[in-house]
């Protein structure tokens, strides 16, 4: 599950690549672009070979945004809820760049995890925080989509440890 995904090369890539390495090949795969581009945007720079054999596996919501309403359409929780069984392995990686929706989805995966465990193994999370690298990347100004930023290191810190006790191997994305 990619949400904030802009181009197969961009992250996707990434990840295919790193998991294949480890002999996990993943059989479905959401990604979720806020800006439609197209399809041939989105594979664009991607080697044939790979693109031929992730593409009937890839489901791209094209210029979709996502919502934070638990149980909607292109929530990507429910959908992980939906879809992810307790044998499955499941990886998210979530950088939306909405701060406000980004938390109120991984509070959903806390609550769901704390009441049904887990079903996310990995989640890879840009954790958008004040402090001293703030104005360093895309950020800037505290503030992102129009979104003053709240939270500190600690809290990103204590978020990040709270998914790691309930078995979720989560990740600081950049």
């Amino acid at each position: 599950f990619d949400v904030g995904g802009s181009r197969f090369r961009d992250a996707m890539q990434f990840f295919i690549a790193e998991y294949r390495a480890h002999g996990i090949e993943f059989d479905e795969i959401y990604v979720w672009t806020a800006n439609k581009q197209g399809g041939e945007a989105y594979w664009k720079g991607t080697p044939e070979e790979l693109r031929g054999a992730v593409q009937p596996r890839l489901t791209l919501f094209d210029g979709v945004l996502v919502t934070a309403e638990p149980g909607g359409v292109h929530n990507p929780v429910s959908k992980i809820f939906d879809v992810c069984q307790d044998t499955d392995f499941c990886v998210f990686k979530l950088d939306m760049d909405s701060p406000t929706s980004e938390m109120s989805l991984v509070a959903q995966i806390l609550e769901f995890s704390r009441r049904r465990g887990p079903l996310i193994d990995e989640l890879f999370f840009k954790h958008h925080v004040r402090g001293p690298m703030e104005s360093l990347g895309r950020q800037g100004a505290r503030h992102l989509a129009g979104e003053r930023l709240e939270e500190t290191f600690a809290d990103s810190y204590a978020l990040f440890s709270s998914l790691r006790t309930l078995g979720i191997r989560a990740h600081s994305w950049i």
